[in-house]
């Protein structure tokens, strides 16, 4: 039950209260009346007394009113700061939040912090790795193309033929025309003049003419190309 509502019941039964009071006090002045009026008829009427009033007494139910008046500002009061209080708590739980949230900000930057640092090393260690192998494919370069140099050597011997090879024995021993090398090796001379031009182009035959025929010679030695 509020307050207001036991207020209310409470005014309630001082107000039933002043009632029957009211009609037990008007039933005693009746009596009293009734009584008076007997008396008058068989006792002389005595002399009137002089009237005596008395004091001023506030009513008893403007002392409830202004005790419940009072009541009701109090419990507003009360109401009042109930709620500061509760605005005070939920401030106060709300600045908790912040600190609580400030301090898992710190906890999670600190753990940012540290990830950021590792990261940084293993790029680091990335760097030097990438280094390392920039150094091993450079290695690897000079190498290969020294390889390359060997290679293009063994390619020339490879790209030689077997006509090739008879013109360039027959060669080293003579200077002869493409008529005598068809002759002796068995080839066209459409054939032999072909490969005679690629044997010249890789300087390894020369021509020289002589009249109408033209002569090929070898102009290297028969160890370096076979």
């Amino acid at each position: 039950m509020s307050l207001k509502e036991w207020l209310k019941k409470l005014l309630e039964g001082e107000e039933r209260s002043k009632r029957k009071d009211r009609e037990t006090e008007e039933e005693k002045k009746g009596e009293e009346q009734s009584i008076q009026t007997l008396s008058t008829v068989s006792v002389q009427k005595e002399p009137e007394k002089e009237k005596v009033y008395a004091p001023s007494v506030q009513h008893p139910l403007l002392s409830i009113q202004e005790s419940v008046s009072r009541l009701e500002e109090l419990y507003r009061r009360i109401e009042d700061n109930t709620r500061v209080i509760e605005e005070n708590m939920a401030t106060q739980k709300n600045a908790e939040e912040i600190m609580s949230s400030l301090d898992e900000g710190n906890d999670y930057e600190k753990e940012l912090g540290e990830k950021i640092d590792n990261l940084e090393e293993k790029i680091e260690a990335l760097k030097e790795q990438r280094q390392e192998i920039t150094g091993k494919i450079e290695e690897s370069k000079s190498k290969m193309t020294r390889k390359m140099g060997e290679l293009t050597k063994v390619d020339k011997k490879i790209e030689l033929l077997e006509a090739d090879e008879k013109i360039i024995k027959a060669l080293s021993e003579k200077s002869m025309s493409t008529i005598e090398l068809s002759k002796d090796l068995d080839y066209t001379r459409q054939y032999i003049w072909e490969r005679l031009k690629d044997l010249k182009d890789k300087e390894i035959v020369n021509s020289k003419k002589k009249g109408r025929k033209t002569k090929y010679t070898l102009e290297v030695n028969l160890e370096d190309v076979l």
